[in-house]
């Protein structure tokens, strides 16, 4: 598996955010600031960002790291510096425990983030306590606390960290450096296996207040979470009610929409009934006209047959008045009783 990149260069050029910009700026600048001599061994340098920065300030530097990729990063990155700055700088791909020093030796070593990922510290301690000059002096970071970082072998309060190096060096100062621990240390004229340890007063102030900073981060972290959780959880029941309001909404919209079918099968079954009764009333409407018709005709041969019996009327009296006048005159009489012998005659002859 590919070995994980260090990428402090990126932090400390705010690459991985302001946050992590500023807190590398402090802990490389209070490297910077502690060391001592002109030769200066940055062991596991990763990408260079503290051999530089002193490179530039005139210090006699060598940077050794054992991943490939970082020291080629190095030294890209050591090309854009001025002439002068590269001359003070040396990047080199090398395991510290194997490389071979001969007779140089120097003034100060770094040891920044290196032995958390060691199974056995205590021998890049003494290898560093060999190549160190008398009286020199070495500078130790190490993530202070709990860090689920995948290559952590260990994890550092304080005193574990003194146990360690207590051996091979006096402890003259140490810095908590937010969630790292800053130990500078100078070089005993020999190794001490059962060393004492001394914690000042003062470092156990500065651990407490560590640790009350990181509770109080912890405790405001809890507290912006726990204002996220609630956030979240009242937006749930928002998107919730939305939810249920929405439900009812599809279910109110199912059941107008099921109305509306309803309505229109409705609709539909009384335009039959209006098509079926405008054919029954057109049906009666012609029969009610066939009807009126033949009443029309039927008043019409009445008022015929009505005239011709008033016409008949008028003939027959006319016929009387007329038989009146002869009846009153002596041809008359002779002439109706004419008509009537012939009338006996034609019906006896009819017999």
């Amino acid at each position: 598996m590919e070995k994980i990149l260090d990428r402090i260069n990126d932090a400390y050029y705010g690459g991985m955010g302001e946050v992590m910009m500023r807190k590398t700026h402090k802990r490389a600048n209070w490297i910077c600031k502690q060391v001592q001599g002109n030769k200066i061994l940055d062991i596991g340098c990763s990408q260079g960002i503290v051999p530089i920065l002193l490179g530039r300030e005139g210090f006699e530097v060598t940077g050794i790291d054992i991943s490939k990729k970082s020291i080629e990063y190095a030294n890209e990155a050591l090309k854009e510096e001025e002439i002068v700055t590269q001359k003070n700088i040396d990047f080199i791909n090398e395991n510290f425990m194997m490389m071979d020093f001969e007779d140089k030796k120097f003034d100060t070593i770094i040891l920044s983030e290196v032995i958390e990922h060691l199974n056995q510290p205590q021998r890049f301690l003494k290898r560093a306590w060999e190549v160190l000059e008398d009286n020199g002096q070495i500078i130790i970071t190490v993530p202070f606390g709990i860090n689920d970082f995948i290559d952590h072998k260990k994890t550092y309060y304080l005193l574990d960290l003194l146990k360690e190096v207590t051996p091979y060096f006096k402890v003259e100062k140490v810095d908590i450096l937010e969630k790292w621990i800053g130990v500078i240390g100078v070089k005993k004229e020999k190794v001490e296996s059962n060393a004492e340890i001394n914690i000042s007063l003062t470092m156990i102030k500065d651990i407490e207040n560590a640790f009350y900073d990181i509770e109080r981060q912890l405790i405001d972290s809890n507290k912006n979470i726990q204002n996220s959780i609630n956030t979240v959880n009242k937006k749930y029941r928002e998107v919730t009610d939305q939810n249920m309001n929405l439900k009812k909404q599809v279910k109110l919209l199912k059941e107008v929409e099921e109305e509306k079918e309803k309505a229109s099968k409705e609709k539909e079954k009384l335009l039959k009934e209006i098509e079926s009764l405008s054919k029954e009333n057109n049906r009666k409407n012609n029969e009610l006209k066939e009807a009126i018709e033949a009443v029309l005709s039927h008043i019409s041969d009445k008022e015929k047959y009505l005239k011709e019996i008033e016409y008949l009327l008028n003939i027959n009296k006319m016929l009387i008045n007329k038989n009146n006048k002869l009846e009153k005159t002596k041809t008359g009489k002779l002439f109706l009783k004419y008509w009537k012998i012939k009338d006996r005659i034609s019906k006896r002859l009819k017999k």
